[in-house]
């Protein structure tokens, strides 16, 4: 087999090793999450990130929010699990907040994003004012307090810039940068390009050499690290957990930083370093003298320029009475950080008591149908409507005098439903066909009493209620019915009967002839004899 041969096998065995490799350390170096709450945020451009509530039981103590440093997460503020700085607050009555930024693997990004296209001006104008209104929603302060190692402190310094400080109690910030110094070599530039060229290989390398990075301890100025420093209890899973591959996009931001000196923010119109003159949150500034990426003289600096004398200024070191001297990575996670580092923490928070939301008079709470409206039958009968009989020549309520009554009942009840006035509509008569129309006069004459004379002002009455009656409504004319002889003549007389006027001025509506007596029909049979 040639040297090509050999190499490629050895390179598949080695990638083959290495999946089994990092499928047992995601297993055997897992940590478990002690946080009492885990929400989904969704930022305004689509993203969705996670934040990680830590409190004490049902307690609503200030909200503190815990940001992660570069190349971290959420476990950044919150290993070792019982000894950290989100543990601490806990204990003091805070309810704290750890937020994992885009980009991170608990980050959800828009369809169509990659995951590791995140940038630092998505950091500062969606995810985390889009965190600080779901924490002020959620607990009902109008303030929290914010703390940040090392790429968190710089996030509160864009955003302040940005949103100002209406809504920050007050900042810590534990070896946080106001600027880069210019230490980029050419090894970073080669780790950055294969960063964004394949960010999800680097990605795996990353987490899977850092078990081995923990076991060795080395000294390494990317991650400066004093490993005699750090808490016993934050061992190979721990560190291992806290490592996350940040996006490339931000790595390019810090690069522009440390060899330009130039860090702007909402698509290049806030020049940042340009206004850290001007910020006025209450500010701590923790400083650690063997700290490469942001050194003391730095942030002394720094500190010195800011215009608010709501300020204070710690030394992590051995002559500012520590156990010994700190570098940038372990300020939160050194041996003795519940004295040197937590404790002046929360002081500082316990100074300056974040603001309550004002309280907002709540709008009345619509109530569901069901509890506001009644039945209509209820309000018909609670109306006590004054339902009109229908004069008729019949003693008992026919069937249609039955259903206007209730259509009239219902128009009565619709208007008192929706609150506007029913007008009745134009009634049309039950019958719709000729026989229809000649049964109810038949039964309408069987039921009349024997004319008697009146005097003529009576007649008058009669006749101008009869077409009262009549012009309410307006007859329909009945369908056509096939031609038959008996139909025929009835149609012959009924066009010969003559037309009494409507009252008020109405069209004439047709009168039916009278019935023929018997006589009358004798009569007639008689002469159709005589003829034949």
């Amino acid at each position: 087999m040639s040297f090509i041969g050999w190499s490629l096998t050895l390179v598949v065995l080695a990638a083959l090793a290495f999946t089994v490799y990092y499928q047992v350390i995601i297993r055997v170096l897992h940590i478990d999450l002690k946080a009492r709450e885990i929400h989904s945020i969704l930022t305004p451009d689509g993203w969705r990130i996670r934040l990680f509530r830590y409190r004490k039981g049902g307690t609503s103590g200030e909200p503190v929010l815990l940001v992660h440093g570069y190349t971290s997460n959420h476990w950044n503020l919150t290993l070792p699990q019982g000894e950290s700085l989100a543990d601490f607050l806990v204990e003091k009555g805070y309810d704290c907040w750890a937020i994992d930024l885009r980009g991170n693997r608990t980050s959800l990004p828009p369809p169509g994003t990659p995951r590791h296209r995140a940038t630092y001006d998505g950091y500062v104008m969606q995810d985390l004012p889009a965190a600080i209104a779901f924490i002020r929603q959620s607990t009902g302060f109008d303030q929290i307090h914010w703390t940040g190692h090392s790429m968190g402190g710089m996030l509160l310094y864009s955003y302040e810039l940005a949103h100002g400080r209406d809504h920050i109690a007050s900042g810590a910030t534990l070896a946080s940068p106001p600027w880069l110094e210019a230490f980029w070599t050419k090894t970073q530039d080669r780790l950055v390009w294969f960063m964004e060229t394949a960010p999800w290989i680097f990605e795996i390398l990353k987490r899977g050499f850092a078990p081995i990075f923990a076991w060795l301890k080395p000294h390494y100025s990317l991650v400066p690290v004093r490993w005699e420093n750090m808490n016993p209890k934050f061992g190979i899973a721990e560190f291992f957990n806290a490592a996350e591959q940040t996006a490339g996009p931000v790595t390019r931001t810090f690069e522009e930083c440390a060899k330009h000196r130039y860090l702007a923010i909402d698509n290049d119109r806030i020049n940042v370093l340009q206004g850290l003159n001007r910020l006025q949150t209450p500010l701590l500034v923790m400083a650690c003298p063997l700290d490469p990426i942001a050194p003391i003289s730095n942030l002394q600096l720094f500190f010195d320029r800011l215009p608010t004398s709501d300020k204070r200024f710690i030394e992590l070191s051995k002559a500012a009475g520590c156990a010994m001297d700190h570098s940038h990575v372990d300020p939160p996670f050194s041996r003795n950080a519940a004295t040197e580092v937590f404790t002046p923490i929360a002081d500082w928070i316990g100074a300056h008591p974040a603001r309550r939301a004002k309280a907002i008079a709540e709008p009345l709470a619509e109530k569901p149908f069901a509890q506001t409206q009644k039945p209509a039958i209820a309000i018909i009968n609670e109306a006590k409507l004054e339902i009109l009989p229908i004069t008729t020549a019949a003693s008992t309520p026919s069937a249609e005098d039955n259903s206007t009554a209730w259509g009239k009942a219902l128009k009565s009840a619709a208007s008192i439903l929706s609150g506007f006035d029913v007008k009745p509509a134009t009634e049309a008569p039950t019958t719709t066909n000729g026989t229809h129309r000649r049964a109810a006069a038949k039964k309408t004459e069987k039921a009349k009493p024997v004319a008697k004379k009146t005097s003529t002002k009576t007649k008058a009455s009669t006749k101008t209620k009869s077409a009262a009656v009549k012009s309410k409504a307006k007859p329909i004319k009945p369908a056509p019915m096939p031609a038959s002889p008996t139909h025929t003549a009835e149609k012959r007389r009924t066009k010969a009967a003559p037309d009494v006027p409507r009252a008020n001025g109405g069209e004439a509506a047709p009168v039916k002839p009278a019935r023929r007596s018997t006589k009358a029909k004798s009569a007639r049979k008689r002469s159709s004899k005589g003829r034949g």
